[in-house]
């Protein structure tokens, strides 16, 4: 680790992320950079995966 962000950039926020086996809650599984922009999948509520992408510059 070299840097750390102050704020969450992933939290559980649509329903399908907050109820399913484990409630509230969305874990990375891996993220993949293309240019300045970063994909991050991840598994929600332990039920569904999920795909969050964003800027680099937003960060």
């Amino acid at each position: 680790v070299i840097a750390r962000q102050p704020e969450w950039i992933l939290q559980p926020e649509a329903e399908w992320e907050i109820v399913g086996d484990v409630n509230n809650v969305v874990f990375t599984c891996g993220a993949v950079l293309l240019g300045r922009e970063l994909w991050v999948y991840y598994g929600a509520a332990d039920t569904v995966i999920g795909l969050a992408k964003g800027n680099l510059d937003d960060f």
